[in-house]
């Protein structure tokens, strides 16, 4: 039965491959960020780590304004150049993505979506709440990046597999350069617009959680907030 797990951006998938490509097991198959909760063979089983929409933004913006570094070395393409030289922090973007009108600030979404980490979410990959209702018998296991030891090894288990621990190398695991460090804090402001953009994530972890795929209190004080701004 191969096992596909998918790679959603900033949820831990570069350390997950380091684990698995030392286990070597054929059926359990890395993803590329391309492919997504799309069933193509009757046996398809599906694997993927969730995590807070907003530290995965900040996760992201940071990680592509270092370009990847130091893991990888992917230079900027031209939106991401655009991007970042009107934005300098995952804060000043975050806080433009809604006007004071609480409209959409078109500008603001453009220059996001030029960066391909902020672009995709959890809602891309599995594409629809239709979708994840659709084919739940699919879904083999979902873990949460926030514990991501915990949650791997829960897996291993899982497939009776004596798997090794995950490597603490912070470069093999992608770890934030410390230099970026400071611009991981965000206001209020800048939170809630992050929920309120990536509401249709926070969706479809509910509906993880209503499955039991995801524990109840999972981003518990996320939900408590959403439920304040009335979304």
């Amino acid at each position: 039965m191969p096992i596909y797990f998918l790679h959603i951006p900033k949820t831990g998938g570069s350390v997950l491959h380091h684990a698995l490509t030392k286990i070597g097991n054929p059926n359990l198959i890395k993803c590329d960020h391309d492919r997504r909760f799309h069933i193509t063979g009757l046996d398809d089983r599906f694997v993927f780590f969730v995590r807070s929409p907003i530290t995965r933004f900040v996760s992201a913006f940071l990680c592509r304004l270092g370009e990847g570094k130091p893991l990888y070395d992917h230079p900027h393409t031209l939106e991401e150049r655009c991007t970042y030289l009107r934005y300098k922090t995952p804060e000043e973007l975050a806080l433009d993505l809604y006007l004071p009108n609480g409209q959409m600030n078109t500008s603001a979404v453009e220059a996001l979506n030029g960066v391909f980490h902020l672009r995709v979410s959890l809602h891309y990959y599995i594409q629809s709440m239709a979708n994840l209702m659709h084919n739940t018998n699919r879904i083999f296991y979902v873990g949460r990046t926030e514990y991501l030891d915990h949650d791997y090894q829960k897996l291993m288990n899982k497939l009776g597999i004596k798997a090794p621990s995950l490597t603490k190398d912070p470069v093999l695991s992608n770890q934030l350069p410390k230099e970026f460090k400071a611009f991981t804090t965000l206001s209020q402001r800048a939170k809630d617009n992050i929920m309120r953009y990536y509401i249709e994530d926070y969706r479809l972890i509910k509906q993880l959680k209503t499955m039991g795929l995801l524990s109840k209190d999972y981003l518990s004080n996320e939900f408590s907030r959403l439920r304040e701004l009335g979304l």
